[in-house]
């Protein structure tokens, strides 16, 4: 066999070569199609990624805006949407659907390329359903988001009791006459509070002089239920329940008690016969229908009057009080250490007997521990006075220490008591708020110190100003107790510690404190008794510019020179009075020569506080009322929560908190009524919390 050798023309050369390039192009058409391919996808984002609802009152309702955003080139198809849930452990499912979509009609539907759907996710509370998770949940076509997970979060809808006053006192009420408080109940949170009928009363050991009372509360043990819905509400619903305390005793009397309430508030707890209990707000009751009441510091509730445990054959010292918050003078008979086997137990600084207390005085004295060994010692402190309440005139309290072989340190901190005046910068007044801390009595090789602040009232913001120095000083900022404590550690390592409790307790017959949570300047102002809102900054209002130590009015607001002349505050400059004569007394509101005058004793500026105005000896409001007020002077406001207490013969009778917003937010907190003679009368405060966006 033999082969031929065909030669081709160079035409059939490049026929052969165009048939390649047409195959080869075919073939990458192909495979480009079924491939992915580059500016043709499908995708689909939910905005916003996390749902933040605010706060909706029940029967109220609220729509969140949402977003379904197709980001990619080609159409996506949205197959379901859905909003799914699940609810806290014991929680029963709502009635009818409280979560909803509003803009969706029927599913699938679809986004185009580059577009937008806009829709809502609404809201509408019928009650306080505890949900644990809420979810929106969106399925597609997309490649990408095609199961998108979008968590709703918001904030629980649970109500909240406030009550006003948060305690009662009811001092120097004659046997065979009455004296009354009134009681109002208001919700602070965002659902509705609940009272079942009877679930207010007096708790078993009140005194039985003591009923509640009034039209309300009457009307209400003939329902199954108070409800009291929130106060933000717009319902035409309850928005306070109103009652009144009345206290009639037919003898001497100095009993405590409690007003008991139960609600639907399962944040509010109180001790009912000696069990921490849920859902139960506790008003506090004392009565004094005796001349002679005699507290004890540390608090009676300290049930024992522990020493510690010390080394022994050493000395160790604790401060104790009485203090007369009676209405006529104690008389003090006796202090004695009883039953004391080891004679490890004695005192100091006591006066002679019979020692009188008059009302508002104190008598301090010391507790003496010196353990001879290894053991533990108990004895008990028998007092001895005219105090009625005490049995047959006496009162015996525990006290107890332990003798230990100490190796290391020991803190011992000097005072363990102090009582002051909260929050004074004024130099005219007595009893200073800052407190020297002494621990240099500690002992130990080469120590290091360290103090702290273990707790204080709410809004505190003071601490010790040279916490790692043997001696500080502490600012006792707010009324209540302040409790410090120094640790002492020696060059081995080895430490202790020991307490100082400080006590906020104001002199003053009425006392009112400002603080709030936001560094600006926020103003606290009293006004007169029988004003209206023409006499806010003018010389019926205890403020700033008038109501200080330093010029009189100095920086009252003028737009002439009357305003200055009329306060002797100088010459009006640039909108403000500069150059005043001293402002020794303040303000002239009630008699000339008594203490019935108003006192800014702080103003803070820039910080947050506190300021408060006293009145030692109030006049007689007749029918009227002082106003508590608050300003918000910053002119670069960044919005904050004022707080306001006011206090009645050392009582607190009024806790509030207000948002402020902006710059001059003003805040009319309270009403104070101020019933009787100076030092001698009572009071009754009556919550207004009306916040407006302008003042006076």
């Amino acid at each position: 066999m033999s082969y031929k050798v065909i030669k081709k023309t160079n035409f059939e050369k490049f026929r052969v070569i165009n048939y390649l390039i047409l195959i080869f192009s075919f073939l990458f058409l192909f495979l480009a199609c079924d491939g992915p391919q580059t500016g043709n996808e499908s995708k689909l984002t939910v905005t916003p990624g996390e749902i933040h609802l605010p706060t909706v009152f029940i029967g109220d309702s609220y729509t969140q805006d949402v977003k379904l955003i197709n980001a990619g080139t080609i159409d996506v198809k949205v197959t379901s949407i859905a909003i799914t849930y699940t609810l806290k452990a014991g929680e029963t499912e709502p009635e009818t659907p409280e979560f909803s979509l509003v803009g969706v009609d029927t599913t699938p539907f679809t986004v185009g390329r580059g577009k937008t759907i806009s829709l809502g996710v609404k809201f509408s509370p019928l009650r306080a359903v505890k949900y644990d998770k809420v979810y929106l949940i969106t399925d597609s076509d997309a490649k990408v988001g095609k199961h998108i997970v979008t968590e709703i979060k918001f904030s629980g809808l649970s109500p909240e009791i406030r009550v006003s006053p948060s305690s009662i006192r009811f001092s120097g009420v004659n046997p065979n006459s009455i004296g009354e408080k009134n009681i109002i109940i208001e919700n602070v949170g965002s659902a509705d509070l609940v009272i079942d009928a009877g679930k207010i009363y007096m708790d078993s050991r009140s005194e039985p002089t003591l009923t509640l009372e009034g039209e309300s509360f009457e009307n209400s043990k003939n329902k199954e239920q108070i409800v009291i819905c929130p106060m933000d509400s717009e319902s035409d619903c309850l928005k306070r329940f109103e009652f009144k305390l009345k206290f009639a005793p037919t003898g001497p009397s100095t009993r405590s008690g409690k007003i008991l309430i139960a609600s639907n508030d399962l944040n509010s707890v109180a001790v009912v016969d000696s069990v921490e209990t849920k859902g139960m707000t506790a008003i506090n009751v004392s009565t004094n229908a005796i001349e002679c009441v005699l507290d004890i510091y540390p608090p009676e509730n300290e049930t024992v009057i522990d020493m510690g445990a010390r080394k022994i054959d050493r000395e160790y010292i604790k401060d104790l009080m009485l203090k007369n918050n009676g209405t006529n003078i104690c008389y003090i008979k006796g202090i004695e250490v009883i039953e004391d086997t080891d004679s490890v137990f004695s005192l100091g600084d006591l006066p002679s007997f019979t020692h009188e207390l008059n009302p508002g005085e104190r008598l301090i004295f010391k507790a003496k521990f010196t353990p001879p060994a290894v053991a533990s010692y108990s004895a008990k402190l028998k007092l001895e006075s005219n105090d009625a309440s005490w049995t047959d005139g006496i009162k015996e309290i525990p006290i107890s220490g332990e003798g230990r072989v100490l190796t290391g340190p020991q803190a011992i901190c000097n005072p363990s008591f102090v009582e002051v005046e909260p929050a004074i910068d004024n130099p005219r007044i007595a009893n200073n708020s800052i407190v020297r801390l002494d621990g240099s009595q500690s002992t130990g090789r080469e120590l290091r110190f360290s103090w702290r602040k273990v707790s204080g009232p709410q809004g505190s913001t003071t601490t010790p100003q040279t916490p790692t120095q043997a001696a500080t000083d502490y600012f006792v900022d707010l009324a209540g107790e302040h409790i410090v404590e120094l640790k002492v550690t020696d060059a081995d390592g080895e430490s202790d510690t020991c307490r100082v409790e400080l006590y906020g307790l104001t002199g003053n017959s009425l006392h009112v404190e400002l603080f709030w949570d936001n560094p600006s300047d926020v103003d606290l102002h009293l006004r007169k008794p029988g004003g209206d809102n023409s006499d806010w900054f003018s010389g019926d209002d205890c403020y700033f510019g008038n109501c200080t130590t330093g010029s009189a009015g100095a920086g009252m607001p003028c737009q002439d020179q009357t305003t200055c002349t009329a306060l002797n505050a100088g010459n009006c400059v640039n909108g403000a009075c500069e150059g005043g004569e001293p402002n020794v007394d303040g303000l002239e509101w009630g008699e000339p020569g008594r203490d019935d005058n108003p006192r800014l004793d702080r103003d803070d500026i820039g910080g947050r506080g506190p300021e408060n105005i006293n009145i030692a000896a109030p006049f007689d409001s007749a029918g009227d009322y002082y106003t508590v007020a608050v300003d918000y002077y910053d002119p670069d406001a960044p919005g904050t929560i004022a707080t306001v207490r006011v206090y009645c013969n050392g009582d607190m009778q009024y806790n509030g908190t207000a948002e402020l917003e902006a710059s001059k937010w003003w805040w009319y907190a309270a009403n104070v009524s101020w019933i009787g003679d100076g030092e001698d009368g009572t009071c009754d405060v009556i919550p207004i919390n009306v916040v407006q966006s302008s003042n006076p």
